[in-house]
């Protein structure tokens, strides 16, 4: 095959919905990376921490509860969440279970900026990741870090901002 169809072929590449998915949304880019488990969750803040930007990490961090993501959340307190601590920017914790997300992250000492230094805590996701793309300066990243069904509620919700396609169509 030749390399120029290669180049094209991966160019033209779209990861599936929530796996590495770059959006722009208000000149602020947004990378939403799944999470579901506590070896998920490490490699994603590994590969946020290796992003190659001397700035710190914007993130949100969308924590559900429903059947599909698994009832019991504690699986969180394992996640290496220490790799933040100094790296982390803007931090909002949003979901069902926010509330809970923010303690983690606050055990962690996991800090946000000088105008919020500890995790925002918003459950409605719509109402959060406005708040977080008005708070990441334009140009910047935000990274989106949902469970499963978090995912779908974001999907929906960039969908309807005509950003994304439908999770059944992505």
């Amino acid at each position: 095959m030749p390399a120029r169809l290669v180049r094209q072929g991966l160019g033209a590449f779209q990861p599936a919905f929530g796996r590495q998915q770059v959006v722009v949304f208000n000149r602020r880019r947004l990378v939403t990376i799944l999470v579901k488990n506590p070896a998920g969750f490490n490699e994603a803040v590994s590969l946020i921490l290796s992003d190659g930007r001397d700035e710190p990490k914007n993130l949100l961090i969308i924590l559900n509860d429903r059947v599909n993501d698994g009832r019991d959340i504690s699986w969180v307190w394992d996640v290496d969440f220490d790799l933040l601590r100094g790296r982390a920017g803007l931090v909002i914790t949003s979901g069902l279970r926010a509330a809970e997300m923010a303690l983690r992250l606050k055990y962690a000492e996991v800090a946000g900026t000088a105008d919020a230094p500890e995790p925002i805590v918003e459950p409605d996701i719509r109402r959060a990741l406005d708040i977080a793309v008005e708070k990441t300066r334009p140009g910047s990243t935000l990274y989106v870090l949902p469970t499963y069904t978090a995912l779908l509620d974001l999907q929906r919700i960039l969908a309807r901002r005509g950003l994304a396609r439908p999770y059944w169509e992505a």
